[in-house]
């Protein structure tokens, strides 16, 4: 199955909101990983990706990945620097409530996402945003006559 158009935006949103929070970073990097092992399977090689498109800080999202990369490794898998048959990108992101953790799992033709997030209030960059600057993205409005 395909989506396509603005059918996916509304789609992604359902499921950010219905996320499930978990209570800091560190357990949502180990549930993450957890899912991303699951999907890679013991004793795989995996590549990684990280992208942060959040205002966390740099050291606090190097602090994400070295909790998501050492809980991969508990799990019996290695990340991997070339390219290998599975392939995952992490994506930090953020809303409102709670920073957000999106992987996408890509193994040949199937494709697998995993979305979870902890509150905002347990990070210290939580308090720069909303006041301080837009952390979800350019907001706009459509009218439909």
């Amino acid at each position: 199955m395909t989506v396509k158009g603005p059918v996916l935006p509304v789609l992604l949103l359902a499921v950010i909101r219905s996320a499930p929070a978990a209570d800091n970073l560190n357990d949502a990097a180990r549930e993450a990983a957890r899912k991303t092992a699951a999907f890679a399977g013991s004793q795989s090689a995996v590549s990684v990706s990280f992208r942060n498109i959040s205002s966390m800080a740099g050291a606090e999202a190097a602090r994400l990945r070295g909790a998501f990369e050492a809980a991969l490794r508990e799990a019996g898998v290695r990340a991997a620097e070339a390219p290998s048959a599975v392939e995952v990108r992490v994506t930090v992101a953020e809303n409102p409530a709670q920073w957000l953790l999106v992987s996408e799992g890509r193994r040949g033709d199937e494709r697998q996402v995993w979305i979870g997030g902890w509150p905002r209030a347990a990070s210290p960059a939580a308090r720069e945003c909303p006041s301080k600057r837009s952390c979800c993205g350019k907001r706009t409005s459509r009218s439909w006559t």
